[in-house]
């Protein structure tokens, strides 16, 4: 059996029509495998995936970017009624 080969590769896809928008990359040196994986939520965040495999196993970090709209006050909820009347 051969020892692992060092490669490295990406792709994205981001299309916008069908709001379809993720990316994988990944490398290895031989030893250690990193990368990283994004992918748009229907909920509107993003999950990022950061991980490393090596000898002694396997690390993800799962982190969540998120573009929240504001959040209504008690003030623009007043200001809303009254636009509508």
């Amino acid at each position: 059996m051969q020892p692992p080969q060092p490669y490295r590769f990406s792709w994205a896809v981001n299309d916008v029509p069908s709001y379809d928008d993720y990316s994988h990359s990944d490398s290895n040196d031989g030893t250690v495998t990193t990368g990283s994986c994004r992918v748009a939520l229907a909920n509107g965040r993003t999950q990022i995936v950061t991980y490393k495999a090596d000898s002694y196993g396997y690390v993800a970090d799962v982190k969540y970017e998120a573009k929240c709209p504001p959040i209504p006050t008690t003030t623009n909820l007043a200001n809303e009624d009254e636009r509508e009347t």
